[in-house]
């Protein structure tokens, strides 16, 4: 299982290219960085459907997951949580 993880603003081939070079397979996983409070920029949010549509339609068994915040993706990194509900703790540190 490969995992690529990469940050994405709004042109999608930084991310396409590299699995279109490297190839995917099934299993496989893509995880989008995107700065956190910019959840509802439109363009970025293309970019995301652009890499989605792209691997759905190379290897639909693969999971595109993006994340917001260091915490969301520190959160994803040890639970395995692709459900894009990230919550934080609310236990002090």
């Amino acid at each position: 299982m490969t995992v690529y993880i990469s940050p994405i603003g709004y042109d999608s081939t930084r991310i396409t290219r590299p699995i279109l070079s490297e190839g995917i397979d099934k299993g496989d996983q893509i995880v989008l960085l995107r700065p956190d409070g910019e959840e509802s920029d439109k363009r970025a949010a293309e970019a995301i459907e652009d890499v989605e549509r792209m691997v759905q339609q190379i290897q639909p068994d693969v999971k595109v997951t993006y994340v917001f915040s260091p915490d969301e993706f520190r959160h994803y990194l040890v639970t395995g949580d692709q459900s894009g509900r990230y919550v934080p703790s609310t236990r002090a540190n």
